[in-house]
């Protein structure tokens, strides 16, 4: 069972988001740009899966595993921008043994996308466009996809691979995907608070096809590269994106646990206005400073990352609390609705 979001024909919006990446450049590119594109329509499927996957980004390998009762579980994670670097690591999954001879390799993927028509200077010009492969463990992908959502995973892809041992596991191979996709996000450095990663390396702007020379604004508000700048402007998009999608989920819980409390005071048949509300909590307030790309400096642009992921972290805090509570709620309507049925049942013998 697959997830996909739409793909636009051209993918213009997360090509414009990386004008400045040649790594990005080569790689999305690099399936036709080698020959042309009837060459590569007329290969085979195999062929066409190499092609493919020579065009991937680097796969980072978790060092954490599990083995149980014989079957294997190990974790990759990569940076992926566009459906284009899914499909061609998907690709790689198909063509390198290591893969090839795993029994499931699933997958999960969230990237943010440019939305049409839009410049891409506001947080709000972008959308998550997200997805799954389960690849025959039928669930696994999407509790590998909500892992990746609820740990505000972005601009990445996660892989489990599971080789099966001959001993059927029950629901808990569920946990150890989850486990191992979550060290794999972790190795890679797409969850937690964590240091800004290095700025890739910079050829000299006068030889460079793909930057124009540093201006002089630039340098004025402190930045070391355009390459930087760029970077860390993905950077904080993508934690905004991340702290929104939070704090929706927040708020619908909050709501589903006020609505919760409603019926329990009703099975409990005690009066209106005594529902119990407080486990909800307070409506989150405006917590992020705001930020102008026109006027940022670099410094000011690390600080804000920096903040984001400690929201991040009491966001995902907050939101593990209220799912507590709704657990608890649930356990609860259950046995009141088991009691109520009770009655009317002695009430008609």
């Amino acid at each position: 069972m697959k997830r996909t979001a739409p793909i636009l024909p051209t993918d213009l919006a997360a090509s414009k988001r990386q004008t400045h990446d040649p790594k990005h450049q080569k790689r999305t590119h690099g399936a036709t740009n080698n020959g042309n594109a009837f060459t590569f329509l007329m290969q085979s499927d195999a062929q066409r899966t190499t092609t493919l996957a020579s065009a991937a980004p680097t796969l980072i390998k978790t060092p954490f595993q599990i083995l149980d009762r014989f079957s294997k579980f190990i974790g990759h994670s990569v940076h992926v921008t566009t459906k284009k670097d899914v499909t061609a690591v998907q690709a790689v999954l198909k063509s390198k043994a290591e893969f090839k001879s795993a029994t499931h390799n699933i997958q999960a993927w969230r990237f943010l996308k440019l939305l049409a028509g839009k410049s891409g200077d506001s947080p709000d010009d972008f959308i998550v466009e997200d997805g799954y492969d389960e690849d025959g463990e039928t669930g696994a992908g999407r509790k590998l996809w909500v892992t990746m959502r609820d740990l505000g995973a972005c601009d990445c892809m996660v892989i489990v691979t599971r080789w099966y041992g001959g001993t059927e596991l029950g629901p808990v191979r569920f946990d150890h995907i989850n486990n191992v996709g979550k060290a794999a996000l972790e190795a890679g450095g797409f969850v937690g608070p964590r240091p800004l990663p290095p700025p890739p390396p910079q050829l000299p702007p006068s030889s460079s096809p793909n930057h124009p020379p540093i201006s002089s604004n630039i340098l004025l508000l402190g930045w070391k590269s355009v390459a930087e700048r760029d970077r860390l402007l993905r950077l904080l998009k993508a934690r905004d994106a991340s702290i929104r999608g939070f704090r929706t989920n927040i708020e619908k819980h909050r709501m589903d646990i006020i609505s919760n409390a409603k019926t329990i005071r009703i099975l409990s048949k005690k009066p209106a206005g005594t529902e119990n509300v407080a486990a909800a909590g307070e409506l989150l307030e405006a917590d992020c400073k705001t930020w102008n790309e026109a006027t940022l400096k670099q410094d000011e642009a690390e600080k804000l990352v920096q903040e984001r992921d400690i929201i991040l972290t009491s966001l995902k805090a907050r939101l593990a609390d209220l799912k507590e509570v709704l657990a608890a709620q649930e356990q609860h309507m259950e046995e009141l609705t088991a009691t109520v049925a009770a009655e009317k049942s002695n009430i008609n013998e």
